[in-house]
């Protein structure tokens, strides 16, 4: 009997030291991203900023000819890791962030209309990094980014609004993010969301006698013989305007932030879901119908607690914004995002090919524009009903895709319809390559190749 119980104690120790064994190995795990120590912020703090409707064309992190962005412009000199080609999946605020924040293409989760609502089941980065207990916080003004739909599943205290009156609510947002900041006593890690609409219409707001409305944009879109060049630089210079005074508020939060005790301890991520259309095909103060780089290509900012500025040029994609995220702060992300691939490595300074991006939008100009002229009206929680019963009927395209990669975008407007754009050399998409394909070396006409199968393959 003693001999039984010996062997029993024995076992129970083994088992005992193989469990501790595993727990420490773990525990390191999780610690050590990466032998660049940079990168290493094991249950660091998120600040997660989306300023909505920010082209990186519109901003002088991209363009140096321009004054829109002098913060964002010192976060890229001195302290960001800027990605100088990532990509939106989508050209308008609900897909888009849908794709930021479930690593997945949006209508793969029937996220791809106005009226959609993400499904509880599909995990986001809120619900998989509260899973580790962190506390998950919103601000966030305008549609969309918003528990109407879905899009904030995994935030437990959420602000914010999505009346007309409030689309422009700036530097209110951030000085109410900045409270809370000041006032938190939680010692628990946070991921905290910044959705701020100042950027999107109404243009023009603090300084000009007559903002621009949708009712304008309406206008202007639907005049004989199109924008007229004043008319286009009327509206680009008031848009420009609230990207200036955005970046304003955006400095006066960092003042908060590097002042409070977290500026040692927590990533921040600087992004927008889209960018606008001013006229380079057509359309004026427009997004969400069509696939271009001007809608596409948005500014992307990491900032690392011991990080230093630099810039990387591979082309990269922003469902990839989940995975990453989660690694940075020591978890692994493939159980939870598979189809999401984290920008860590590219961090590290490996040399890692370009990502492949796709993108699509099934809004017609028509559909837009409709929604523009009556969609103000019924932007209040109490009106939401009237939205739907607006929209659920509304005729939608096929979905117009996009796929790009390095140099080459390519876009399918129907399944006959093909464009190719050498965006390094024409970046605002103005010669379409795609019947001659001249001046193509052997890698692009195997890439575009590639490229075609991709946007083939989606629905």
């Amino acid at each position: 009997m003693r001999r039984l119980l010996y062997y029993v104690r024995v076992f129970l120790l083994v088992v005992i030291a193989l469990c501790l064994l595993g727990i420490t190995l773990w525990f390191f795990s999780q610690r050590i991203l990466t032998s660049n120590s940079e990168l290493s912020c094991y249950r660091c703090n998120v600040i997660f900023i989306s300023i909505d409707d920010l082209g990186a064309k519109h901003s002088s992190v991209y363009d140096g000819t321009l004054a829109t962005t002098p913060f964002l412009s010192e976060l890229a000199d001195t302290r960001a890791i800027v990605f100088n080609h990532a990509y939106s999946n989508a050209p308008w605020t609900l897909p888009s962030h849908t794709a930021m924040f479930t690593g997945t293409y949006p209508w793969l989760v029937g996220m791809n209309t106005l009226t959609d609502k993400l499904s509880p089941d599909v995990p986001t980065i809120f619900t998989a990094i509260a899973s580790h207990g962190y506390d998950t916080v919103a601000f966030s003004d305008g549609p969309f980014v918003h528990p109407i739909w879905g899009t904030t599943n995994g935030i437990t205290s959420f602000t914010g609004s999505i009346q007309y009156k409030d689309w422009n609510d700036v530097p209110k947002l951030f000085t109410d993010a900045s409270t809370w900041l000041s006032d938190r006593k939680s010692n628990k890690p946070f991921l905290l969301l910044l959705h701020p609409f100042g950027v999107h219409d109404p243009y023009g707001t603090s300084d000009t006698a007559n903002p621009i409305t949708p009712h304008d944009i309406v206008t202007v879109n639907t005049q004989a013989g199109g924008p007229t060049s004043e008319q286009v630089a009327r509206y680009k210079n008031a848009y420009q305007k609230n990207i200036t005074e955005t970046d304003s508020a955006l400095r006066s939060f960092f003042a908060t932030f590097d002042a409070s005790p977290y500026a040692k301890n927590t990533i921040v991520v600087v992004v927008s879901d889209h960018g606008e259309e001013f006229n380079e095909h057509g359309s004026l103060g427009t997004h969400g119908i069509s696939v271009y780089n001007e809608v596409l290509h948005v500014p992307l900012l990491i900032i690392l607690p011991k990080g230093t500025a630099r810039r990387l040029n591979q082309t990269v994609e922003l469902k990839s914004l989940p995975a990453t995220i989660m690694e940075l702060v020591g978890y692994g992300s493939e159980h939870t995002f598979p189809s999401s691939s984290s920008l860590v490595p590219m961090l590290t300074g490996k040399n890692v090919p370009n990502q492949q991006i796709v993108s699509g939008t099934d809004n017609s100009k028509e559909l837009f524009l409709k929604v523009y002229e009556k969609g103000p009206e019924h932007s209040t929680e109490e009106n939401t009903s009237a939205t739907v019963s607006l929209l659920k009927n509304a005729p939608h395209q096929p979905l117009f895709m996009s796929v790009l990669q390095g140099n080459l975008h390519l876009i399918k407007k129907d399944a006959a319809h093909f464009e190719l754009y050498d965006i390094a050399r024409d970046p605002d998409e103005q010669k379409d390559i795609f019947s001659e394909r001249t001046g193509l070396t052997p890698e692009e006409r195997e890439r575009l190749t590639n490229m075609i199968l991709q946007v083939t393959s989606h629905p």
